[in-house]
């Protein structure tokens, strides 16, 4: 719901709906702010009204509005709405000690982080594969990696890991080898409540996109061990302190030459090995792949598009010492004829790969689809003999481009 709304002017619904603001609970107003989506400044009509009027002074709600909007944003896509919102702060008469130095800090950190944006980015052209993360902390752990609930918990509380994503897929790897009860499962999402709220901890957030996609591959797994991981990982998902909902979009690739004929995807072979039950890629052919943004997604940089073709880009692979890697196109020549506009993307900093696997069992009856970076994925299918992929997925990180701030955890 939150996706299909947030792409729309809902600048009259804001209007009325936050006529008594100051009387909403925060809950409410963090939802307010996930349906603004791209467009920070319909959220803002009701409380400039307020300040310009001089009839309030800083309210705890309007606080808490300004803290967690994503004021940078509001100045790149409407400057002088920034401006009469600090014009609006700065009228209030007889202005407290405390309420004067929340309107400095909001000016200081709103400054530095239009600046931040206005400054040319690194490009980066090489896309990040998902799974290296796990591959990393492979190498730094090895045969220490955390068997049950309790171990995980405490290589958190120990700060060897914060990352959600990580975390998640610890989780699913312990349900196998030892699954846990329901009152050990309910035990260990507190424990990880706790741990998000305790600063020295800082948990990263895992995608609820990611944990819909290992949801629907566990739901094909025949072992009946899943039953318990699934309720756990859904329980996860629609914990806010764990998970975030709308800062990553994903992106299926097609072949670029299908892609400009409107054909089918195509199943292209790859060789997959099995090395400790990991899902290890080696792809022999170079390929260019398209990927265009849905009308629902947020797009980074842009509200209303109307240049002809689609908005999107393009990728290409590039093989080095038997390896393959993707690499984003930015020179308008690989554009020419694609039928794509790339809206100035032009680094690849905050973009994921990975692919969708397909397994078959021997006798060709059995069929399942995983993300690449599942890490020991293959355990939970001891009926598929052989993986291919099925097509390339990027996840583009576009919270910079949200009413809400990015949130860095």
């Amino acid at each position: 719901m939150i996706s299909k709304y947030s792409t729309q002017d809902n600048g009259v619904f804001y209007k009325n709906y936050m006529s008594n603001f100051n009387k909403m609970e925060e809950s409410k107003l963090e939802v307010l702010l996930m349906l603004a989506g791209r467009n920070p400044a319909q959220l803002l009509t009701v409380p400039i009204e307020k300040l310009n009027n001089r009839r309030c002074v800083i309210s705890k709600k309007t606080r808490f509005l300004l803290e967690k909007m994503n004021l940078a944003l509001l100045y790149e896509q409407t400057p002088d709405k920034h401006l009469k919102l600090f014009e609006g702060l700065k009228e209030i008469p007889e202005l407290s000690r405390d309420d004067l130095k929340f309107a400095l800090d909001l000016m200081t950190k709103s400054a530095k982080e239009v600046l931040q944006r206005a400054e040319v980015s690194t490009k980066v052209s090489q896309i990040t594969s998902k799974g290296n993360k796990w591959a990393s902390f492979f190498l730094d752990f090895g045969q220490s990696i955390p068997d049950t609930l309790d171990e995980i918990t405490n290589f958190i509380s120990e700060r060897k890991i914060n990352d959600m994503e990580l975390i998640t897929l610890l989780l699913i790897r312990a349900c196998l080898r030892n699954p846990p009860t329901e009152d050990m499962s309910e035990n260990y999402l507190m424990n990880l409540v706790n741990l998000s709220k305790y600063k020295g901890c800082s948990l990263r957030k895992v995608s609820a996109d990611d944990i819909d996609l290992l949801v629907e591959s566990l739901k094909s797994s025949s072992l009946p061990e899943k039953s318990q991981c699934i309720s756990l990982l859904k329980e996860i998902r629609d914990t806010f302190s764990l998970t975030s909902y709308n800062e990553k979009i994903r992106l299926r690739g097609k072949r670029l030459w299908d892609w400009k004929n409107q054909s089918s995807v195509q199943e292209y072979q790859s060789t997959f090995t099995i090395l400790r039950r990991q899902l290890i890629l080696s792809i022999d052919e170079c390929y260019r792949y398209a990927f265009v943004f849905k009308p629902e997604q947020v797009i980074p940089g842009v509200r209303n598009c109307e240049k002809a073709g689609r908005c999107g880009f393009i990728v290409e692979t590039q093989n080095s010492s038997g390896a393959s890697k993707l690499e984003l196109c930015t020179t308008a020549e690989k554009y020419q004829d694609s039928g794509i506009h790339h809206h100035g993307i032009h680094s690849a900093e905050k973009m994921e790969s990975f692919f969708i696997l397909e397994g078959t069992s021997s006798d060709g009856t059995q069929r399942r689809a995983v993300p690449s970076w599942w890490a020991y994925g293959g355990e939970w299918f001891p009926d598929i003999d052989h993986w291919r992929r099925r097509e390339v997925v990027i996840t583009y990180d576009t919270s910079d481009f949200l009413a809400r701030r990015p949130i860095n955890v």
